[in-house]
């Protein structure tokens, strides 16, 4: 079967239905019978935005999915008005960026600065737990990007070794068996196993490395201490150990099977 020309010969008549603002791209491709990628390069490079701005399909439909939506869930709303999850996405997604629709959105985050109290608990659980959970204990949304866009822009620090090194990387400067926490942090199903600062601390007298080494360890233990308000090192890592008993609501905590322990085994 032969497609559509990708080249448009009538310009006027897109430039004609584009300006009208009633067709989108698909509708204008069909019109002058060309490919719909056709219509939108063309629309770009002749200043006609980009083809979000043209997307009416579901128009009509917004403001009462919005209202019926406040109350009810997504599953409900798809069978209500016949839509499948994508139009849901598509409607969704442009109607929250019409503010005249702005009081309809189901949006109950919250847009204060952090607290100290909230600062704090994001900081003991970063690299414990996934972002997007931290997100949701601290009423920030379900995305990830809360939490990263806040340790970037004010804390500048990532949160992969905020507690601890990981195992591979601290295993060869003790000489003696280490332990450590298998955590639920990781874009991965590899999550990170790490060997949190005030473990380390309580194993300096065996570390190979130099002095510079050993006092780094020390500080950020101090300042794991500190974190979780804990007097004793042992205090501490009992603290960090609840806090990754964290779950959702409906999540399985069972431990997989085919996992094992490395070398020592689990900090306890």
């Amino acid at each position: 079967m032969i497609g559509r020309p990708s080249s448009i010969h009538d310009k006027n008549l897109v430039i004609e239905l584009l300006k009208s603002k009633k067709y989108s791209y698909q509708h204008i491709a069909e019109i002058v019978g060309v490919t719909k990628n056709a219509v939108a390069n063309f629309a770009v490079k002749n200043g006609f935005g980009i083809g979000n701005k043209l997307k009416i399909k579901h128009k009509h439909l917004r403001y009462r999915v919005l209202v019926f939506f406040k109350n009810h869930t997504e599953d409900e709303c798809l069978k209500k008005f016949n839509l499948t999850k994508k139009n849901f996405k598509s409607l969704m997604t442009t109607a929250y960026k019409d503010e005249k629709y702005k009081h309809l959105r189901k949006d109950v985050r919250t847009k204060d600065p952090l607290t100290e109290k909230e600062l704090i608990k994001m900081v003991q659980l970063a690299g414990l737990l996934p972002r997007d959970q931290i997100a949701k204990m601290l009423n920030r949304g379900s995305k990830f990007h809360a939490i990263k866009d806040r340790f970037k822009n004010q804390l500048n620090c990532r949160t992969k070794k905020l507690h601890g090194f990981t195992y591979h990387e601290v295993k060869d400067a003790f000489d003696c068996p280490l332990k450590y926490l298998r955590t639920k942090a990781g874009p991965t199903k590899f999550k990170l196993t790490i060997v949190p600062w005030v473990y380390l601390e309580e194993k300096i007298n065996y570390c190979n490395q130099n002095n510079d080494f050993k006092k780094l360890i020390c500080s950020l233990a101090k300042f794991q201490r500190w974190i979780y308000d804990a007097r004793t090192n042992k205090g501490c890592l009992g603290k960090i150990r609840r806090n990754l008993q964290y779950k959702e609501s409906g999540q399985n905590t069972r431990k997989p099977n085919g996992t094992s322990d490395r070398q020592g085994g689990k900090c306890r």
